[in-house]
């Protein structure tokens, strides 16, 4: 339990911001700090640590793209047009390295896809309502969030390094090409690799299919159940982000934050009706891209996946008003 100095600290810097909010609303953000810092019950800790494990190998993923660079591209491209069967094994082990990362990046996808219906289960399935049944668990909302914040971080990399995609697609072409290495191709593990990489945002869209099937899967638990805890946790971000005096807040945990609010909110639109974009949407957009543009250091790609999201969506329309604010920025 969050303790009474911390506590007031988020009352005394939500009070200027919450004329219209009810003591519920602040409760969220007193919640959230509180969570951050969560240790598993013993129901919880298999599970808990079966998460770790994978946020684990999620982190080295991201360690090993952060030094990505532009690999042997221009090399293996030469080789794959005019060189010697020689020349071509010498060029695929020099692109090995990278390579590993991206399956390995693509069996970190495949290990979210088996824990995240757990988690779901845990944070979904009652008996309590949503803001109390994510206090009742509040370690496991941590890992659950913690895998969020990881598929937005991969996605912004992939961003960064669009060589991923030309890399491993010459890769297997030239592989192809060599007898001594087209008989170690896995066809089909590549092309599940190739469409994993393919996608404009490879992680999330792992976690809106997991979250998608779970739903549909999972007769026991109603399909409201677990879009009321996304909208849940939705607002719980907001409440902590909104306010203009935040100072508590270190960099990295508001950077957190904003990325867990932006990745519920494109799983909420994943699996609303409505979605999170149109004019009835019960999710705030315009006041969520209000509380992303003030930072100025991580605003384009924390915005970036809104944007490419309200593009495909194929649910109600947009709402004007949000169209016009993402497609400024």
């Amino acid at each position: 339990v969050m303790s009474g100095g911390c506590a007031e600290i988020v009352r005394s810097i939500l009070r200027p911001y919450t004329e219209n909010w009810t003591e519920t609303d602040v409760d969220y953000a007193e919640m959230f700090l509180d969570f951050v810092h969560a240790s598993p019950t013993e129901n919880e800790r298999q599970l808990y640590e079966m998460s770790e494990q994978i946020i684990a190998r999620g982190n080295e993923v991201l360690d090993d793209l952060s030094s990505y660079g532009e690999g042997p591209r221009e090399a293996a491209v030469q080789a794959l047009r005019e060189g010697s069967d020689e020349e071509k094994v010498e060029c695929a082990l020099t692109m090995e390295p990278y390579i590993r990362r991206i399956k390995e990046a693509y069996a970190v996808s495949k290990n979210i896809q088996q824990v995240l219906p757990k988690l779901l289960w845990e944070l979904c399935s009652g008996p309590l309502p949503p803001l109390e049944q994510l206090e009742s668990r509040q370690a496991l909302l941590r890992q659950f969030t913690t895998l969020v914040v990881f598929a937005m971080r991969f996605d912004e990399m992939k961003v960064q390094n669009p060589s991923m995609i030309n890399h491993f697609s010459i890769y297997r072409r030239l592989t192809s090409t060599i007898n001594d290495l087209s008989h170690a191709q896995d066809i089909q593990n590549d092309n599940d690799v190739t469409w994993f990489l393919a996608t404009a945002n490879s992680m999330t869209d792992v976690l809106y299919k997991t979250t998608e099937s779970f739903i549909y899967e999972s007769a026991m638990i109603p399909k409201e159940n677990t879009i009321d805890t996304l909208y849940t946790i939705v607002r719980l971000s907001c409440a902590i982000l909104s306010s203009p005096s935040s100072s508590p807040l270190s960099m990295d945990t508001r950077l957190f934050v904003q990325r867990v609010l932006v990745g519920c909110v494109l799983l909420f639109d994943s699996v609303h009706p409505q979605g999170s974009f149109s004019r009835d949407s019960i999710i705030d957009m315009r006041s969520i891209i209000n509380v992303l543009s003030k930072d100025e250091n991580h605003k384009k790609q924390l915005l970036h996946p809104l944007v490419i999201q309200m593009n495909q969506t194929k649910k109600a329309p947009v709402s004007p008003k949000v169209r016009q604010m993402l497609q400024s920025l």
